[in-house]
C-alpha cells in the first residue's frame, strides 16, 4: 500500500470522519478513511481527497491537513 502518513481522527468538526483512520495512500496519491466495527474488523474504506503522498494530521481546529511532495502544496479538508 506505501502508506505516508496515519491519523486516528478523534474531533467532531467533520463528523463524518470521526473514529476513523486516516493515511495517504502512496502509490495511488490518495487521502483515505478506514471505519471500523465495534469488534475491530475493517468496515469499509473509502478514498477522501487527493492527491496525497507525504502526511496527513489533525489541525487544532479540527480541519483535516495533508501534503503533497508532488506539488508542494498543503492541502485542507474543511467542511
Amino acid at each position: 500500500v506505501g502508506i505516508g502518513g496515519l491519523e486516528f481522527y478523534g474531533s467532531d468538526v467533520l463528523g463524518a470522519l470521526q473514529g476513523q483512520l486516516l493515511y495517504c495512500r502512496f502509490n495511488e496519491g490518495t487521502v483515505n478513511a478506514v471505519q471500523f466495527a465495534q469488534d475491530g474488523s475493517v468496515q469499509g474504506e473509502t478514498v477522501v481527497a487527493a492527491p496525497c503522498h507525504t502526511d496527513v494530521v489533525t489541525g487544532p481546529e479540527g480541519f483535516v491537513y495533508f501534503l503533497d511532495y508532488a506539488e508542494g502544496a498543503l492541502h485542507r479538508i474543511a467542511r
